[in-house]
């Protein structure tokens, strides 16, 4: 189910930046950004970077009423997916990452809930500290 959710997210960022930017190879995608030497996507690339058990509404075992009397359900699995959203771009192309980037922004901003599989999810951005920003890209 996580590479539906972030497939379907790279695929909505990518028709909203299509209409703003033209680029016939797509404009997002999901993918690893690594430190490696290979060859920049010139995209925005959507990255798992993290996956926390959310326990804000308890993780207690729900009691169900049977037949033979009572049954202990398993609890909800509510899990909250850390994205990074970065634009990869080879240094020649910096300006139009920035453009990219502050585009990607305003489509977070203007589409903080999304539905997939009949399941609605959010998106907020959150500010990492800078120890933790070093240990995403070191």
């Amino acid at each position: 189910m996580i590479k539906k959710i972030l497939t379907y997210y790279a695929e909505r960022l990518d028709e909203y930046l299509a209409r703003l930017h033209h680029q016939p190879e797509g404009l997002a995608t999901v993918g690893f950004v690594g430190n490696g030497t290979e060859e920049k996507p010139c995209k925005m690339v959507v990255s798992l970077i993290n996956v926390e058990r959310e326990t804000a509404g308890g993780i207690s075992a729900p009691v169900q009423r049977t037949a033979d009397g009572y049954t202990r359900q398993a609890p909800p699995l509510l899990l909250n997916l850390n994205l990074m959203l970065a634009a990869v771009y080879d240094e020649r192309r910096y300006a139009e990452s920035l453009s990219i980037l502050s585009d990607t922004l305003k489509f977070v901003q203007s589409v903080p809930k999304f539905e997939v599989e009949e399941m609605t999810y959010t998106v907020e951005i959150v500010t990492l500290s800078p120890q933790d920003l070093n240990n995403i890209w070191v």
